[in-house]
């Protein structure tokens, strides 16, 4: 990415979602190159980069990235209403790019806007969600497209990180306290089989489990667990304290992701009472060694 204003900016590990675009194929770069909204997307993950280089220009590095990042929504918008096999690719290329800004516009390193970070992850997750649409409904366009390098699993699979299979086996456990008979304890259960069925299919899947893992997670849950998100319900929290370690995990290590995991553990922490506080044992014990 070079420099701007004589401070490095990060390398290509700041895409990982996307680093092979940074390789030499013309079909892929002209792909985002001739999409202006496609552009502004790229523009505000770039800007949003520069306040880990330097604290100097923090609050202008954020406006200029909202700017673009603004820009970048209202035209994906747009397009939205008018998808077909021609646009598909660019428009799922920004709606990847709109999920990575929505990460870093709420990580550690950006103004906190006071909101619990669990309440800020579901605008995340909603993004998340909406991506997963184009890419079912678009799914052979996509993979035989400029854009299907993308989803080459490679020849072989590394083995899982110790962090995943430890994972399942907590939200096994989680699983035993969910009381049966309460109104959510069904789409509980539901989640923690979702939940455990797709880390292991992206354990078979992907090079990069950990990480697919964090971005994907939304995809696996349905409507009804969502809303008890959105209405705080305790035991939906435990899960997602759960899903956390792993965010916190993969923050470690990628930009867009650092300070949310901890963050989410300690406000559901905050939130639960004490009856509830074996739900969330490991992920607070995890949080408590950092």
């Amino acid at each position: 990415m070079g420099s701007v204003a004589g401070v490095l900016t990060p390398d290509a590990d700041a895409f990982p979602y996307f680093a092979k675009f940074a390789a030499s194929d013309t079909s892929i770069e002209d792909e985002w190159i001739k999409d202006l909204e496609l552009m502004h997307h790229y523009t505000s993950s770039a800007y949003l980069t520069l306040p880990r280089a330097t604290d100097i220009r923090h609050s202008t590095y954020a406006i200029c990235a909202s700017i673009h990042q603004n820009k970048a929504i209202f035209g994906l918008q747009s397009a939205l209403g008018q998808i077909s096999n021609e646009n598909c690719h660019a428009v799922f290329a920004a709606s990847a790019f709109l999920c990575i800004c929505g990460f870093a516009s709420y990580s550690s390193q950006n103004v906190a806007d006071g909101r619990p970070a669990f309440e800020n992850f579901l605008d995340v997750l909603l993004l998340i969600r909406g991506k997963s649409f184009i890419l079912d409904s678009f799914s052979k366009t996509l993979h035989h497209g400029p854009l299907g390098m993308l989803f080459h699993k490679g020849d072989q699979n590394p083995a899982a990180p110790p962090i995943l299979t430890t994972f399942i086996i907590q939200l096994r456990y989680l699983d035993s306290l969910i009381t049966e008979g309460d109104p959510s304890s069904a789409l509980c259960r539901e989640a923690v089989k979702s939940t455990i069925e797709w880390t292991e299919r992206v354990i078979e899947s992907t090079h990069w489990p950990d990480l697919r893992f964090t971005l994907s997670w939304p995809i696996c849950l349905s409507e009804g667990f969502v809303d008890l998100l959105k209405q705080s319900d305790p035991m939906a929290l435990a899960i997602f304290a759960h899903y956390s370690v792993i965010l916190q995990h993969t923050g470690n290590m990628h930009w867009y992701l650092s300070g949310w995991g901890e963050r989410v553990i300690k406000d559901i922490g905050d939130s639960m009472d004490t009856d509830w506080r074996e739900t969330i044992k490991w992920p607070l014990r995890i949080v408590s060694n950092t």
